[in-house]
């Protein structure tokens, strides 16, 4: 079983608002993530998925509407790091993905960046097994436990496009999976 981490950045899409209103009400429904064609040999049904918020500003569009609701959860500023794991539930299949307009997408996506994808790009389906979208594990926890005081490198996902796994090494994952489970 691998271990793969992706980026979700507030500029294109609300993951943190979608994972407590929309996943937190369907707890069964699969979401989408793209896969690096470099690994889309390695990405396998039930292999574990890391779901990393970015630390930015989401977009006027959307803002009042986001800061109110994290307001309601007594949330202050921003804040980055895992906001949600999950279990890759298919092969990596060709784009698109049949939920790509999907309804439940709408209020929480900014933008379209589909449009600017490589031919013969992949995507897996997948479930989320913890919602962390009220209990993030924060990236300055992180940073901590590595003894760093900036940002480091999780199997270089912060190199590569938002929605796009990367692999991570046993000992990063490991890393995640101790913190997640001492920050319930």
């Amino acid at each position: 079983m691998n271990r793969w981490i992706v980026q979700a950045s507030p500029q294109q899409f609300l993951i943190d608002w979608y994972m407590d209103e929309y996943v937190r009400s369907n707890p069964n429904d699969t979401d989408w993530w793209l896969v690096e064609r470099r690994y889309q040999d390695a990405v396998a049904p039930r292999d574990v998925i890391y779901v990393w918020k970015a630390k930015s500003e989401p977009p006027r569009q959307r803002a009042r509407e986001y800061f109110a609701w994290l307001e309601s959860i007594g949330r202050i500023g921003q804040v980055a790091g895992i906001f949600a794991v999950g279990r890759i539930e298919t092969s990596p299949k060709p784009w698109p993905p049949p939920s790509l307009n999907d309804e439940r997408f709408r209020k929480y996506e900014i933008g379209h960046p589909w449009d600017k994808l490589p031919p013969a790009v992949n995507w897996v389906a997948c479930i989320y097994t913890d919602n962390r979208a009220r209990n993030p594990l924060l990236q300055e926890t992180i940073w901590e436990r590595l003894g760093q005081s900036t940002q480091t490198d999780f199997g270089g996902f912060k190199k590569f496009r938002t929605r796009r796994l990367v692999k991570l090494e046993p000992w990063e994952a490991d890393l995640i999976d101790s913190l997640l489970r001492n920050s319930k």
